[in-house]
């Protein structure tokens, strides 16, 4: 994975790279070129109009039909003898006969008649042509028609392409050693370069793999404060956040293997006593009765926590509604009427006024029903359970007070663990499974809601839950049944 994401950046890096050095190098060898051809062009152009004068007069005043005339106009040819690569030729238009040229093979030959049509009076310069009957090899040339009174003439200067070769030439060398240079430095430095960015991605990828096994003790070390150490710190955040989940999954198994274990064995040994003969018949029906108690504990358990695992997936979808939670609180109540009479308990706090709420109704019952039947195996025989409702920063709560042995401070933090009991529950809660308060957490959290926890020892213990308040007014009719409603 690794070398597959370090040769495919550097491919792509060094294909950029190099086709930029292309591109610059295309430019500038074009560039030279076309301002090497525009020399020509200017010089040839400015020889061919200082000949273009003293031709004229030599035409004017000499009969070309004779030999004195063509060898007067034969020494104006002299006058190029200050560029010595230069040639040029005389050509008249009418017939297209070359008259006098500085080179011989030129003598006579016939010019293309295009030639003389298409070139304009101010002159015309052509790149690299042959025309193969004239010149015979590629040049570079410049004609410029001449009028005289005898007609008109054309001046051809021209001059061999071999200097323009050898410059593409020497620009095509001089561009393949540039580039090959270029191409070794990129390739040394990107390679370099391109490990060092690489080297964090390879810092992840073994993190990741450690992760996955579950080996959270080693951390990225963040040296940059770019977008590789943004997520190397994210990475970090990301792994204490699985390893606490880690953690939990594994105090949550061994939790469940625990609480599972010691009813499942109580179970098979009845069980077992029964179908061997080691529990008489007539105590039959006192196990089998312990074995049905332990196995709807066990049912229990296992409702608490498919319900615990689907508050925190998500996977309960939440309906938003608005309702009174004072009377839901009061309807909750009564459902514990017989234990709170036997217990000889007094309720206070239910004569509040109506308190509306968004929330699902059903899921905040499941609340107030678990702190009721929570306050209710711990409250003193004789004792009381308050209720109270107030507003605060937008919500409304909800808080279940009972008096008894309360809670230590280092209680206070663990009661909404799963399974986890104090040392007083172990002697008054013989039926609970030990979920009733995380199953309570769960859906607090599941309304983007608040719940705390107050107790003192010997006194009191009090768990209050707020949820977000409805902007509904009660009106005098809700009031009213709120008052009778009490208890």
């Amino acid at each position: 994975m690794k070398n597959r994401m370090i040769t495919k950046y550097f491919s792509i890096c060094a294909a950029v790279i190099l086709s930029a050095i292309i591109c610059i190098g295309t430019v500038i060898a074009i560039t030279v070129i076309n301002v090497y051809k525009n020399d020509i062009r200017m010089s040839l152009s400015e020889t061919a109009e200082v000949l273009s004068e003293n031709i004229e007069i030599c035409i004017n005043e000499n009969d070309l039909k004779t030999e004195e005339g063509i060898l007067a106009l034969d020494k104006q040819t002299e006058h190029l003898d200050v560029v010595p690569d230069y040639d040029m030729s005389v050509v008249e238009a009418s017939t297209g006969k070359c008259l006098v040229s500085t080179n011989d093979e030129q003598l006579y030959k016939i010019l293309d008649s295009s030639v003389i049509q298409n070139t304009p009076s101010e002159g015309s310069f052509s790149s690299g042509s042959t025309l193969e009957d004239f010149f015979g090899k590629r040049v570079f040339s410049f004609s410029l028609p001449v009028y005289t009174e005898k007609g008109e003439f054309f001046i051809i200067i021209y001059t061999e392409t071999d200097d323009y070769n050898n410059l593409v030439s020497d620009i095509i060398r001089t561009f393949a050693v540039v580039f090959g240079i270029s191409a070794g430095i990129t390739f040394v430095v990107l390679y370099f370069v391109t490990r060092d960015m690489m080297r964090p991605v390879s810092d992840m990828m073994k993190a990741a793999e450690r992760f996955g096994r579950g080996d959270f003790s080693e951390k990225l070390r963040i040296t940059d404060s770019d977008e590789f150490g943004e997520l190397a710190a994210a990475m970090n955040n990301m792994a204490k956040s699985l390893e606490g989940l880690e953690s939990s999954r594994k105090s949550f198994v061994a939790n469940v293997s625990h609480e599972l274990k010691t009813p499942m064995t109580s179970i098979g040994g009845f069980v077992d006593g029964i179908l061997d003969g080691t529990i008489p018949p007539e105590m039959h029906k006192q196990y089998l009765t312990i074995v049905s108690e332990e196995i709807n504990r066990l049912s229990r358990m296992v409702r608490s926590m498919l319900n615990i695992s689907k508050y925190e997936s998500g996977e309960i979808k939440m309906k938003q509604e608005e309702f009174d939670i004072t009377a839901l609180t009061i309807k909750t109540v009564f459902l514990f009427e017989k234990k709170i009479t036997d217990r000889h308990v007094d309720v206070l706090g239910l004569d509040s006024p109506p308190h509306y709420i968004i929330a699902d109704s059903d899921l905040v019952q499941q609340i107030i029903y678990n702190l009721i039947e929570n306050a209710i195996k711990f409250v003193d025989i004789g004792g009381y359970i308050a209720f109270s409702f107030t507003k605060e920063e937008g919500k409304t709560y909800v808080a279940v007070r009972n008096s008894g042995g309360g809670l230590t401070e280092e209680e206070i933090p663990r009661v909404f663990e799963r399974f986890y009991k104090t040392d007083e529950s172990h002697g008054k809660d013989k039926t609970g499974v030990g979920l009733g308060l995380a199953i309570v957490r769960s859906i607090v959290n599941l309304h983007d809601g608040h719940i705390i926890v107050k107790s003192k020892p010997g006194e009191y213990t009090e768990f209050s839950f707020g949820l977000k308040t409805s902007n509904k007014k009660p009106d005098r009719k809700s009031r009213q049944k709120g008052e009778e409603d009490g208890l």
